[in-house]
């Protein structure tokens, strides 16, 4: 690498947001081991060109690269970190995300910041410093700062150029790979909602116990303990309210699931930039989104297998003394835990998506809500076509006095359910294809 050679070039840059011109035509070449700065009016296209250079964003027209090999550091306006994570985890993650990662220069740029405050609670000044301290870390060739000394008092921000001016570049640092950082943000940002889920996985699987209780104690009170023919005990009062609880979390729950941890996947990312800290911090946008995605499916999966299979086994015989009230609830989770973790899966995709292209997690969670019965359409249609998937009677070789007649009603669906849960993972598979060109259209 010459050292006459450009840290970063330009040539005829381009780019417009919704028609406005932001950038046209930019060309220039900066130094190796020069200071430059970028001046210009509010909107003349600064943050755009230098979110450009670090790879933020894709020109319409026109090129602008580092030169091969550059480490890039950069800091975006308002110094966007993760709010939910404390300073020394921060700093802990830029060691586990940078192989490069100097650990002491780092904490001595961040020195007077209470390491275990949390982020979101510092003040701009102090978040600012971190910023600046995740920046240099991870001793870049080539430091961008995008107004990184606007929220600092004089004070500071002479301390700040003090460290800039006695800052060089590159630098040793440790080893470390960086899908290992990568996993434990991704678990990191996503544990509030994981916990959450969990919380409403053990309150749904509560309620199913209970309910099955209920239903049973009526039976055990009408002296038909083990009666599953709905025309010699159906269920009333309390059961049937019970039934209907059984019935309300099998159907909502995984959906809810689903929404819970796939509105707050990417959304919050896009609306606080957060993903522009993530981005720079020497990960991949493939590798970032693949990881917070498999963190949420698996999630979601689990928790919404262990109702599914808690229905199937303690709930289902139950729900069938009073199918034919509520019926329209059962197509909702066919009595089966596979085609019940693939609605949560599909559920999540979709927002997740959304998020990713929307950036507002309001419009998500809306959007999200209002194309949910549109997935469930999806993975009824092509199963439906399927004669072979269409499942089968009791058989007339059974009477309906005979309780087998009922108990085989519980797996009536499951040829349906198996195919449509396999149709479900293309659906979804095809949603990660759409994500990967959101990630680029959008991220880059």
């Amino acid at each position: 690498m010459s050292p006459s050679e450009p840290a970063l070039i330009a040539d005829a840059v381009t780019h417009a947001f919704g028609g406005r011109p932001a950038l046209a035509d930019c060309s220039f070449a900066v130094p190796a081991g020069s200071v430059t700065a970028l001046v210009g009016r509010n909107g003349a296209g600064k943050t755009t060109l230098l979110r450009a250079a670090a790879g933020l964003l894709h020109p319409d027209r026109g090129t602008i690269t580092a030169r091969a090999g550059a480490r890039i550091g950069f800091l975006a306006q308002d110094a966007p970190l993760y709010r939910q994570l404390t300073v020394a985890e921060t700093l802990r993650l830029g060691a586990r995300l940078n192989p490069s990662w100097d650990a002491p220069f780092a904490e001595s740029v961040a020195a007077g910041i209470p390491v275990s405050a949390r982020v979101g609670r510092l003040a701009p000044g102090l978040r600012a410093r971190l910023g600046l301290a995740m920046a240099l870390g991870r001793r870049p060739d080539l430091l961008l700062l995008d107004e990184p000394l606007a929220a600092l008092d004089p004070v500071a921000r002479a301390e700040a150029i003090a460290v800039l001016a006695h800052t060089h570049p590159g630098g040793p640092g440790a080893r470390l790979p960086a899908s290992v950082g990568v996993t434990w943000l991704a678990w990191r940002t996503s544990r509030p909602y994981v916990l959450i889920g969990a919380g409403v996985v053990a309150l749904s699987t509560v309620v199913l116990v209970l309910a099955a209780a209920t239903v049973q104690a009526q039976l055990n009170t009408d002296g038909r303990p083990d009666c599953v023919n709905p025309n010699h005990c159906y269920p009333h009062g309390d059961a049937l309210d019970a039934v209907l609880a059984m019935q309300l979390v099998a159907a909502f729950v995984p959906t809810l699931l689903g929404l819970l941890l796939g509105v707050p996947l990417f959304a919050p990312e896009r609306a606080d930039d957060t993903v522009a800290f993530a981005l720079t911090q020497s990960v991949s946008r493939g590798r970032w989104a693949l990881t917070k995605f498999a963190v949420a499916v698996s999630a979601g999966a689990l928790g919404t297998l262990i109702i599914g299979l808690v229905f199937r086994l303690q709930s289902a015989r139950y729900t069938l003394l009073a199918n034919d009230t509520y019926e329209l609830l059962e197509l909702l989770h066919l009595n089966h835990p596979g085609f019940m973790v693939m609605r949560a899966v599909l559920t999540l995709a979709v927002a997740a998506l959304l998020g990713l292209t929307t950036g507002s997690t309001l419009r998500t969670a809306v959007l999200s809500v209002v194309l949910w019965p549109f997935g469930l359409i999806a993975s009824y249609g092509g199963p439906a076509l399927l004669p072979f998937a269409r499942g089968g009677g009791p058989g007339p070789d059974l009477s309906p006095d005979d309780d087998r007649y009922w108990l085989r009603d519980i797996g009536f669906a499951d040829p349906f359910a198996w195919t449509s849960a396999a149709m479900t993972v293309v659906y979804v598979v095809l949603l990660m294809l759409l994500a990967r060109t959101a990630i680029r259209r959008v991220l880059h």
